[in-house]
């Protein structure tokens, strides 16, 4: 939807002046009308400033996504920091390898964490907490270019061992194209908006003399938390749309007809 602002400037001006307030489409402007003979006492001549249409207009761009994001990773438990790490790490190159025979390529694969924690024993009677282990955990980020393989890169990430998932995420892979798309569409309604208001108010809309845009990116979209199973590899996925959207600000002087 369009979202028009108009605001009444006051002007203090001397007794010859007439404010007319004129009301568009539930919102307000104004002008000044002066006689030709207006003047200070002293003699000197005083000026009123333009009378200004402020407008603002939104544009949607609706879009199918073509690529999908994925974070799954592995929480590993053992008695010493080694083993926790180095089970850990197998499990993550079994992935690795698993991802890299889907096609996805290692430019798409980045680790987002890894960590290692101790794990406490806390004794009966009030006795100091004691090291019993050790958590290693680790999640790794995934770009997935080929949708049609959404659900074999979440097979594959539970038979290597993977036992966290963050989720699944689609996007656009050319998001500002669309973007510069929907600024342009808000931009052409603001202005056909400050045209029609000014017709209808016995007035012209002349010069742009301000506009301004408002980021209104939406975030790629989340599907809810994933349960693959392992030997299942087509776990259904739909990815359906998204929205670009954006948002102007428009101020155009008023001129007489």
């Amino acid at each position: 939807m369009l979202s028009i602002h108009h605001r009444i400037r006051p002007l203090h001006v001397g007794r010859p002046a007439v404010l007319i307030a004129l009301l568009v489409a539930g919102l307000t402007t104004a002008f000044m009308v002066w006689s030709p003979a207006a003047a200070a006492q002293d003699g000197a001549v005083v000026t009123a400033p333009d009378p200004v249409l402020r407008v603002s207009g939104s544009g949607v761009v609706v879009a199918v996504p073509d690529m999908a994001r994925f974070e799954a990773g592995v929480v590993v438990q053992a008695r010493t920091a080694g083993q926790a790490l180095t089970a850990n790490g197998q499990a993550l190159n079994a992935a690795l390898e698993q991802f890299a025979g889907l096609g996805i390529a290692r430019r798409d694969i980045r680790s987002t964490q890894i960590s290692l924690s101790p794990l406490y024993d806390r004794p009966a009677g009030g006795q100091a907490p004691r090291i019993s282990g050790y958590q290693a955990a680790s999640t790794l980020h995934l770009v997935i270019r080929d949708l049609d393989r959404i659900g074999a890169v979440l097979d594959a990430a539970t038979q290597a061992g993977l036992n966290q998932a963050g989720g699944l995420s689609f996007d656009v892979s050319d998001r500002v194209a669309l973007e510069n798309e929907a600024l342009a569409l808000a931009v052409e309604a603001a202005l056909v908006k400050a045209r029609v208001m000014a017709a209808a108010a016995g007035v012209t809309a002349g010069r742009i003399i301000e506009l301004t845009s408002e980021s209104r990116q939406a975030p790629p979209y989340r599907t809810m938390a994933l349960e693959a199973r392992a030997g299942d590899g087509s776990v259904p996925v739909v990815p359906g749309e998204l929205t670009v959207s954006a948002e102007v600000h428009l101020v155009m002087a008023l001129t007489a007809p």
